[in-house]
């Protein structure tokens, strides 16, 4: 009985790891991509995206900085330097009170990506 207990578990063990299920880093991006696209069709607003305000009746969960700052990485790879300024502000002002935000972001990682696409939304302006 034990041994076929062992075998049933090690089949299905071997249908997890093989599964090609798990989101990959592109997979990862892609819904980035897909929810910056909203942003942009919807004209939503960082602050209404990351507070979960996308439909009255419904509120989804808030981003916290770390998801902010992902979408903001996303943005700048993306030459859309508008929204990189907005979701590294929001990003900024979730690391802050009143939220509580003890990870393994800092400032200066933020500050980084945002000193560079504010440089880069001025001169795109000065051009025009």
């Amino acid at each position: 009985m034990p041994f076929s207990s062992l075998k049933c578990l090690d089949l299905q063990w071997e249908l997890v790891i093989n599964r090609p299920a798990f989101p990959t880093t592109q997979d990862f991006v892609g819904s980035i991509s897909a929810i910056l696209r909203i942003q942009d069709v919807y004209n939503l607003s960082a602050r209404a995206i990351a507070d979960g305000d996308l439909y009255q009746e419904i509120s989804s969960g808030s981003l916290g900085p770390d998801e902010c700052y992902e979408l903001g990485i996303v943005s700048n790879d993306q030459r859309n330097y508008e929204d990189v300024v907005e979701w590294m502000k929001e990003a900024l002002k979730r690391m802050s009170p009143p939220f509580e935000y003890s990870g393994a972001l800092t400032k200066v990682d933020i500050l980084e990506y945002l000193s560079w696409a504010e440089y880069k939304v001025r001169l795109n302006n000065r051009c025009m």
